[in-house]
């Protein structure tokens, strides 16, 4: 909604008695007025000391409310939720309350919290729009977008006018894999209103998901017209190779505005990174991406444990070849699982399964984090009670991580499961899908390195914003993976990036076969494909297959000392198995 997104909320006085005493009820009033003003105007210094001076008069459900909305919007968002919670303790079903509480857990990462929120309040009033626009975002986050897009299909009839709801829609569709009908969503939002950026930027990303360069770089240019403070868009045609030099002036200043350790000066430094690089300025690239690594670390909500990770690893290993009860094949779509490092071809070779009728491609699919979740409902541990599974048991998870299988993609033969991480999973796996095949996606480790930093990830891949711990968690996989050749009873097949872009076609035919399926020439054609990437990789595998980023981290070797050493062991196994393949790393 537009007041959702844009315009604090109104915590006027809705009827109810400020207060018994005439003269205070007039002064509060007053108060609370001068509040909402400063809200509105920006003034949020102003906003706040009214709205204290308001509380200290009378602790009523308006004057917290005024004050959680003013350090809701001031970021304060723990002495907000407690004044949301006391407005709550007071008065259990105001709406306003429940209404601001939700968007709170929304704004701060907390979906499933928000969720509960803010179903309580459409039942507080099922008719709000804003309500039931924030409650389908949640959703929508959750990836739970049947409910997401059931709440947004009925918004856009009930209030077909609202730019915000329309956008949000088209947002939902894009990430449940409609990017057609969410460019159809896009495109009303923006006829409603044509200088909302976030729409624009919207609309190029899922242009740039179905390979549609140049309609991408309309509206990332517009976005940045409209928004040129905004580093986003600047970032992706950067890496499009589609900014130019004006443009880049452009990003500079914008860098130049922004103080030191400011999280918005991310998207720009990356943005500079991508542009040196390019342009032969690597020393001015490495120190750009460095700055915005470490102001990533700084704002990170974890920090990655390498103990922990290495214990994993350990206890991974240790179960692997560890069944308990035989269990018989999944009538669902059997899995092939594809794991690996990020940024090594894993997309690509997704892609080429993707073009293939039999294979649904369910992309980075969040299925096994909720069987993992699931068996620690049952009372069991992972990964050290594979092997105690019952048969009941691995029933139940298996329907699990097929909850989220959408009913047209049932008959298909293979289902493809991208999400990286399962290396970890691979114990569970083979317990309850004997009949899974897993693909071993490899790269440099230096060449995946460099790309991984240079994505700049969010905090989900913990991993991604310190050279020692990609060095360390590219250690530990290969760890994994070395045993599981050894002791792990799935078939498994190695992908090398640098042969899959020398020679394509073998390797795409190889890739087929070993997972079981009847050879298909659309294969052969992966940029072809009009499925969503949703992935870094969008704009990339809508390409003809290049081999320009085979040896990307050379230049960038004089910075690189230290991974270099850690990995040492690492890179000559890639380069000797090479090699030994007739390629050149």
């Amino acid at each position: 909604m537009a007041r959702s997104r844009n315009a604090p909320p109104n915590f006027s006085s809705m009827g109810a008695r400020l207060s018994t005493d005439p003269v205070a009820g007039g002064r509060l009033e007053k108060l609370l007025s001068e509040a909402q003003r400063h809200l509105f105007a920006g003034e949020i210094p102003r906003a706040m000391a009214c709205a204290e001076q308001a509380l200290t008069i009378a602790d009523n459900p308006n004057t917290r409310l005024a004050m959680a909305t003013v350090c809701l919007l001031a970021k304060d968002f723990k002495r907000a939720e407690m004044n949301y919670h006391e407005v709550l303790r007071q008065r259990p079903n105001h709406f306003k309350a429940l209404l601001g509480l939700g968007q709170l857990k929304l704004n701060t990462n907390d979906p499933e919290t928000a969720i509960s929120v803010l179903r309580a309040a459409v039942s507080a009033d099922p008719k709000n729009p804003d309500a039931r626009h924030l409650l389908a975002r949640s959703y929508g986050l959750l990836r739970r977008f049947d409910e997401a897009l059931e709440l947004f299909r009925a918004l856009v009839v009930d209030v077909p006018k609202n730019a915000d709801v329309w956008a949000g829609y088209a947002r939902a569709l894009t990430r449940q894999g409609s990017p057609k009908e969410a460019i159809e969503a896009y495109k009303t939002a923006l006829e409603l209103n044509p200088k909302d950026d976030a729409a624009h930027e919207g609309l190029a990303a899922t242009y740039l998901s179905i390979g549609q360069i140049d309609l991408a770089e309309v509206h990332f240019k517009k976005a940045m017209e409209i928004r040129p403070d905004r580093g986003q868009p600047f970032r992706n045609l950067a890496k499009l190779k589609r900014l130019d030099a004006a443009d880049l002036a452009e990003a500079e200043k914008q860098l130049r505005l922004l103080p030191p350790g400011d999280v918005k000066r991310i998207t720009f430094l990356a943005t500079v990174a991508s542009m040196g690089e390019a342009s032969g300025e690597y020393e001015k690239a490495f120190h750009a991406i460095s700055e915005a690594l470490a102001i990533r670390r700084s704002h990170g909500r974890t920090t990655y444990n390498l103990e922990a990770v290495t214990g994993l690893a350990d206890a991974v290993i240790n179960a692997m070849g560890v069944r308990g009860v035989e269990v018989k094949s999944a009538k669902s779509p059997t899995p092939i699982f594809i794991v690996g490092m990020p940024r090594s071809g894993s997309t690509l070779t997704e892609q080429i399964l993707a073009r293939h009728p039999s294979v649904y491609p369910a992309g980075e699919w969040a299925a096994m984090p909720m069987v993992l979740s699931q068996m620690h409902t049952l009372g069991r541990t992972y990964p050290s009670d594979v092997g105690k599974l019952s048969g009941d048991e691995i029933n139940l998870l298996r329907r699990v991580y097929y909850a989220k299988l959408p009913a047209a993609e049932t008959g298909k033969d293979r289902l493809s499961d991208k999400m990286l991480g399962n290396v970890f999973n691979v114990a569970l796996i083979e317990a309850i899908f004997p009949d899974a095949t897993i693909v071993w996606c490899r790269r440099h480790p230096m060449d995946s390195l460099w790309s991984t930093l240079t994505q700049v990830f969010a905090s989900a891949l913990e991993f991604s914003t310190r050279i020692e711990d990609v060095c360390h968690h590219a250690l530990q996989q290969h760890r994994i993976m070395t045993a599981w050749r050894e002791r792990g009873t799935l078939p498994t097949l190695e992908i090398f990036y640098e042969e899959l872009v020398e020679r394509f076609e073998p390797v795409a035919r190889e890739l087929v076969k070993f997972t079981g399926l009847e050879w298909n020439d659309a294969c052969l054609k992966p940029q072809e494909s009009d499925r969503p990437v949703l992935t870094a990789s969008a704009g990339q595998v809508h390409q003809a297959v290049s081999k320009s980023a085979v040896g990307r981290w050379k230049p960038f070797a004089p910075y690189l000392d230290h991974a270099r050493s850690a990995m040492g062991d690492l890179i000559g196994l890639h380069e000797a198995e090479l090699a030994k393949r007739g390629i050149g790393g």
